[in-house]
């Protein structure tokens, strides 16, 4: 889906360089007397700046957007569950729940329910592996 993403951002930037460049020398006609050289020069470089610029602000805005979600969750979620939160999201990928158990040291029925309010909110779902569960956080928590 990244990918898809990013390709759309370029498509969006290509449209506008090329609708800016048209205007620029073709409406306005700003440059009379100057070669075709420069002309191609010039629209190339008003391409490169703009999916540049683009690109940059799909990012910078992607990262604050997700961040912004996180800490307005983080807050809809007892302490119990951010401990929880924080935790998964600072383990590997396969985070299991008996592992998780350990390290937090909660009984396995407190972390049972923890887990089961946690994937009710949506903020993380549970996959059965073997005795226990795989846990995964939804995507506003994955960097």
């Amino acid at each position: 889906m990244k990918l898809k993403e990013i390709l759309s951002v370029i498509i969006i930037a290509l449209i506008i360089s090329i609708l800016s460049g048209l205007f620029l020398f073709g409406i306005l006609d700003v440059a009379s007397g100057v070669g075709m050289n420069t002309i191609i020069t010039a629209f190339l470089l008003i391409i490169g700046i703009t999916i540049s610029a683009n690109l940059i602000f799909y990012f910078v805005f992607k990262r604050y957007m997700r961040e912004r979600i996180q800490r307005k969750i983080m807050l809809a979620l007892t302490e119990d569950e951010q401990k929880v939160v924080r935790e998964i999201m600072n383990m590997d990928e396969k985070v299991k729940q008996k592992d998780l158990g350990r390290r937090l040291d909660f009984s396995n029925s407190k972390l049972s329910a923890l887990l089961n309010n946690l994937e009710k909110k949506n903020v993380l779902t549970k996959n059965r592996y073997r005795r226990t569960n795989t846990l995964h956080l939804s995507d506003e928590f994955n960097t």
